[in-house]
């Protein structure tokens, strides 16, 4: 009888499908599931509690430079520890519901809904000849974004995108987040209208805008040494906690490959460009998205476990030619099921690469201005609320 009981559970086990050894793995390295903080004092030791029971220490967080703002960053570390252990909850209801999708698609309440969107996605308010949008055109698509993105990442504050897209999340009561940035690619001059804009609408906006990244991509694109990078940093970070306004994530956003622990040191968390849609050799879609999140892992253990990791791009193309990539529209939606999936069951926070096609990229290859989910005249390539229904 018990022979026959634990068969029974074995077989259940089977069909109802349990996560693969890899994911398993994944997990624990991400260690999203649950975290437990045995003081609150900065230098004292934590813990890290991973699904299989199993507990890690990890040394705690500096102060930040300014003590005044320790209470704050305490309360953004708690959301964060939070929001992914609700998100745990949220994956588990998902999967069970979709173990029985062979007998029909089950029906989702708006908190379910909620949970299928996307974490975020980058969004660059040009149009096609590269000249800055209106109010209204911006405030259009943003209104669109926010039915299945929570959050919005900007690379800049020009042509007032910031401004106008914070006012048409206050117009429109939209739930969506903010995460800024500075371009500092262009000169100190350029970087330092950009910290004023910022500031002068962060005062009014702290709950929406949520971090902030100075550049993108500055030492892939070799704009400046990583040394100037931190020495930027820093100086923007300084003037911002120096100006007595909320505390806010401050970092820079760079590729995997380049991002080194000294850099990772002078940012609040790492936010990291990972795209293998410009990889030499194509297997397959799957492999392609799980390249992303293997270097991920590499690079959380290059920075340390105890520095939260974000995705500030990630996509694939539906157009362009490089190699053996087969850049379509329908692999490009296969691509962003698999890896917004992925990311869900992982607890990644990342930004989908992007909102809209990149037509404005007039001396880039084809394949850099195909990366949208809309197209340039602002029409969907596929059926973006079907994304991630896992």
């Amino acid at each position: 009888m018990i022979n026959l009981t634990r068969n029974i559970f074995t077989i259940l086990a089977i069909l109802l499908g349990a996560i693969s050894c890899v994911e398993l793995v994944q997990l624990r390295e991400f260690g999203t599931l649950k975290a437990d903080n045995q003081s609150k004092n900065a230098g004292d030791i934590k813990h890290i509690t991973y699904m299989d029971g199993s507990k890690q220490k990890i040394a705690s967080v500096k102060r930040y430079e300014n003590e005044n703002f320790q209470e704050d960053r305490d309360r953004f570390n708690s959301r964060y520890k939070h929001r992914h252990n609700k998100f745990g909850r949220n994956r588990d209801r998902l999967r069970f519901l979709n173990r029985f999708k062979h007998i029909g698609r089950p029906s989702f309440n708006a908190g379910d809904r909620l949970s299928r969107k996307i974490w975020g996605v980058a969004y660059s308010p040009y149009r096609a000849d590269g000249s800055c949008a209106d109010y209204n055109t911006i405030s259009k698509e943003v209104i669109a974004f926010s039915q299945f993105s929570k959050n919005i990442r900007l690379y800049s504050t020009d042509c007032n995108q910031l401004e106008y897209i914070l006012r048409a999340i206050r117009e429109n009561q939209l739930p969506t987040g903010v995460y800024a940035g500075i371009w500092v690619s262009e000169g100190e001059q350029r970087a330092a209208k950009e910290t004023s804009d910022f500031l002068k609408v962060f005062i009014s906006n702290s709950d929406i805008v949520k971090g902030l990244s100075i550049g993108n991509e500055e030492l892939f694109k070799n704009s400046m040494s990583e040394d100037k990078l931190i020495e930027t940093i820093q100086q923007i970070k300084l003037k911002i906690r120096s100006a007595n306004v909320p505390y806010i994530p401050i970092y820079t956003t760079e590729v995997d490959s380049l991002f080194s622990r000294k850099l990772a040191d002078s940012c609040d968390l790492v936010q990291t460009n990972v795209h293998s849609a410009f990889d030499d050799t194509f297997i397959s879609i799957e492999n392609s998205v799980d390249s992303v999140f293997n270097r991920i892992l590499a690079l959380k253990r290059r920075v340390g476990e105890d520095k939260m990791v974000r995705v500030g791009e990630a996509g694939y193309p539906s157009g362009g030619v490089y190699k053996s990539q087969p850049y379509s529209i329908k692999n490009q939606e296969t691509y962003a099921n698999n890896f917004i999936c992925k990311a869900r069951r992982l607890g990644l926070e990342y930004f989908y690469f992007e909102a809209k096609d990149s037509m404005w990229k007039k001396k880039s290859r084809e394949l850099e201005k195909n990366f949208g989910l809309y197209r340039g005249d602002f029409t969907r390539k596929f059926s973006i609320n079907e994304a991630g229904l896992c």
